[in-house]
């Protein structure tokens, strides 16, 4: 499906950009976005009609994102329970815990705008993780995970064992008698 671009979208164009895209892409987010318009005869004519004002607000868009990564906070410390000496995290750290803890620093992130393409972090350490917020405007956090406290995890006791083990000869036994 052919749409015009109302705003630069990332890895697709630019303002009034008429790009080739899925229908599924442009009928369920680009356009109840507000992000393009099907490129009909009518619509080409609007966004050219429109083209001063759209690259006003695209304009104002791009300044509050820099404003934004100007004042973005660059490091974060999370503390999260560990499993074994080796550093692994009982649960992990995904992209909405980042965003809450940017937010108790008063830094405004959208979890849409974080870059995680190794998906959760699973172990302590240090991560850059990349923040998009303008395709335009890309700044980096440097989040740290570091230990809270060591977790225990179960294990089997050995009466279960015993036990499971007696059920099985009792089992054993009925299936004899017969």
């Amino acid at each position: 499906m052919k749409v015009i671009l109302l705003e630069s979208v990332v890895n697709l164009g630019e303002l009034g950009d008429a790009v080739e895209v899925k229908p599924g892409y442009a009928r369920n987010f680009l356009i109840p976005q507000r992000k393009a318009v099907r490129a009909t005869a009518e619509a080409i004519a609007a966004v050219e009609s429109r083209r001063e004002e759209l690259l006003k607000q695209e304009k104002a868009r791009l300044d509050v994102a820099k404003v934004r990564a100007e004042s973005a906070i660059k490091e974060l410390t999370i503390s999260r329970r560990v499993i074994d000496e080796e550093g692994r995290l009982f649960g992990s750290v995904a992209a909405n815990d980042i965003v809450q803890a940017a937010e108790e620093h008063d830094t405004e992130i959208l979890r849409s705008e974080l870059m995680m393409p190794e998906g959760n972090i699973k172990n302590t350490g240090e991560y850059t993780i990349p923040v998009v917020v303008h395709p335009e405007v890309r700044f980096e956090i440097q989040v740290t995970v570091v230990p809270d406290s060591l977790v225990e995890l179960p294990e089997e006791s050995s009466t279960s064992e015993s036990e499971s083990t007696d059920s099985n000869e009792s089992a054993g036994d009925e299936t004899s008698t017969e």
